[in-house]
Parts: structure tokens; sequence; C-alpha cells
């Protein structure tokens, strides 16, 4: 059965759309694993999770738009928009998050130790008292 080459269109820019998609997911992984300062082997374990993830993605994709044909033009569309994607912008989020997160960590940090503070002030004051 042939494929039109509206049906090609389509399945190129749904492939394209699914690759960004992709590729925003991976930033936000990215972003998580650095905030959580992981070690090698939990990025090793996230990568590989997410690849499988991929493919799975990958494989009801081929069946829904393609009849599971694998095809070079979607292939192609969905990692050229993933990488764009996450070279061109996911850094620049990624960095950002980053900043983010260590901005926030250093505010909780500072209002644990003014808790923290505050608590032996105030047992300091009640055992005065007694």
């Amino acid at each position: 059965m042939e494929i039109t080459t509206a049906q090609q269109t389509s399945a190129f820019l749904w492939s394209f759309l699914l690759g960004l998609i992709l590729s925003v997911i991976y930033t936000l992984l990215v972003s998580v694993r650095d905030a959580a300062a992981t070690k090698p082997r939990a990025v090793f374990l996230t990568d590989t999770l997410f690849s499988f993830f991929v493919c799975v993605i990958n494989f009801l994709y081929s069946i829904a738009l393609t009849q599971g044909r694998v095809r070079l033009y979607v292939v192609f569309a969905q990692a050229v928009s993933f990488f764009v994607f996450y070279f061109l912008v996911g850094r620049r989020i990624k960095n950002s998050l980053r900043k983010i997160t260590e901005i926030l960590s250093e505010f909780f940090f500072k209002l644990l130790n003014s808790a923290g503070k505050l608590k032996k002030t105030a047992l300091k004051q009640k055992n005065r008292s007694e």
C-alpha cells in the first residue's frame, strides 16, 4: 500500500513535534537529575530508561502513522527536532533551572538556619525562666 505525499508530510510534521516533546521531557529529566546531584550510575540508569521510553514511543508512533513501517524521513525529523531544541533551547532552560535551584536552595538553607537559631534562643529563654 502506497503512502500519499500528504500522509508523508503529516507523518514528518508529527514526528518533528514528537521530537520536540521528547526533547522537552529529556531537558526536564536532566534538570531534575542535576538538581539532585546524582551519581554516574543514576545518570546511566535514567538515560537508559529514557532511551527505552523513546523506543516504545517510536514503536507506537510508527504503528499509528506509518502502518508499522520505519520511514527514514520520520526518524530524521524526530532526531533533528530533538537535537535542535536540546542544543539551542534546552541548554538555556537547563542553566536557568540550575540557577533557580541554587537560589531556592540558598534561600531555604538560610531560612532553616534562622529557624534553628530562633529555636535555640527560645530554648535558652525558657531555661532561664525556670
